[in-house]
Order: structure tokens, then C-alpha cells, then sequence
């Protein structure tokens, strides 16, 4: 017995796209009005919040998808890359961290 898989209805997607533009409307609001040692803490977070994501979601979702073939091989690159993706993105966040928090010396120094 084959089940049917239901695909995402319009208002779902509208929803998705709605919240992906006021979250950028919001990004960008935050990167004109606030002081440039939020801006540049906000940015590192960013950056390492995207690496992190991209990393954990090739290295849970994707990788595991690729073996469900037998005929398949994933190469110890593909692991790796997504490991050190996700510990870069790690590293990204915690120096937006610690310069918030004014441990490293202000950029321009």
C-alpha cells in the first residue's frame, strides 16, 4: 500500500516567503540602526549561523538520504567537509561571542 505523499499547500508557501522577507526586512533594519559592535557581532552570528546550518543539514539530511541506496558511497571528503562546516560555523558564532562581550579588541585596531 503506497502512501500519498501531500505536498505543501499555497498558503504555506506564502507563509515561508512572507516570514523569509520580514525576517530580511528585520536583518537589515537592525545592520542600519545599530551600533557598529552590535553590527559586527550580529554579522559574525549570521555568518556562523548559516555555516552551522548548511553543515548540519548536508551532514543529518542529505548524507543519510545518499545511503539509503546500497549502490551508493559517500566519501570520507563529503563527511568531513560537512563536519568541519559545522565546527567553523561554531567557531564564527562563539568570536561574534566574545566580541560582544568586548573580550577582542575592536575591529580597526
Amino acid at each position: 500500500m503506497k502512501r500519498a505523499h501531500a505536498k505543501p499547500s499555497h498558503l504555506s508557501m506564502k507563509k515561508i516567503l512572507g516570514s523569509v522577507a520580514i525576517g530580511i526586512v528585520l536583518i537589515l533594519l537592525m545592520l542600519f540602526l545599530a551600533p557598529s559592535r552590535y553590527k559586527i557581532a550580529f554579522l559574525a552570528f549570521l555568518l556562523g549561523g548559516i555555516i552551522l546550518v548548511c553543515g548540519y543539514y548536508h551532514l543529518i539530511y542529505i548524507l543519510p538520504k545518499m545511503t539509503k541506496d546500497i549502490e551508493a558511497r559517500i566519501s570520507m571528503e563529503a563527511i568531513r567537509t560537512s563536519f568541519w562546516l559545522v565546527i567553523f560555523g561554531l567557531i564564527m558564532i562563539i568570536l561574534g561571542l566574545l566580541y560582544l562581550m568586548n573580550l577582542l579588541p575592536p575591529a580597526g585596531w
